[in-house]
């Protein structure tokens, strides 16, 4: 069975695509994840991972990961994040929550942060600490955007 042993926090984002999947997936090579199968997964960080700044998986390879994203037109903000508990015990598991809507990013990072807080309080989790990503866009009136933020997990 699969347990990642690494984790990476990533985002990206697309502007101005004529169409919903090429933005998505131009927020995908902007988070450097573009060349990976996505494999979404739910919110559980496993026990004893180590947080690693690039991915060092090969490329066409699959990548688990928990992200949350929005594709969208027309007028505002659009904005992804994602936040993970590290819990004080390296043999626990943490928690990650993902969160997306047509709000600025630092409201999307609070979302998170404090989802996070409840799901590590109701598993009984201590946690030292929570990091979090997120982006943002302006969308254009007659072509899409994409936010995409992730936690990366091989």
């Amino acid at each position: 069975m699969f347990i990642a042993s690494n984790y990476s926090l990533v985002k990206g984002t697309s502007i101005g695509d004529n169409f919903k999947i090429l933005s998505f997936d131009n927020a995908l090579i902007d988070a450097k994840v573009g060349n990976y199968n996505i494999l979404k997964v739910s919110s559980i960080l496993p026990p004893n991972c180590c947080c690693l700044q690039n991915i060092n998986n090969c490329y066409g390879s699959v990548l688990h990961m928990a992200y949350a994203s929005c594709t969208g037109k027309g007028i505002g903000i659009m904005s992804s994040a994602v936040a993970v508990g590290i819990p004080t015990n390296t043999y626990d598991i943490g928690v990650i929550m993902e969160y997306s809507d047509f709000v600025p990013k630092e409201i999307c990072l609070k979302i998170v942060e404090d989802l996070v807080k409840s799901a590590m309080k109701k598993r009984n989790i201590s946690f030292n600490e929570i990091k979090s990503i997120g982006c943002e866009v302006e969308l254009c009136k007659n072509s899409y955007s994409t936010t995409f933020a992730g936690i990366a997990m091989w």
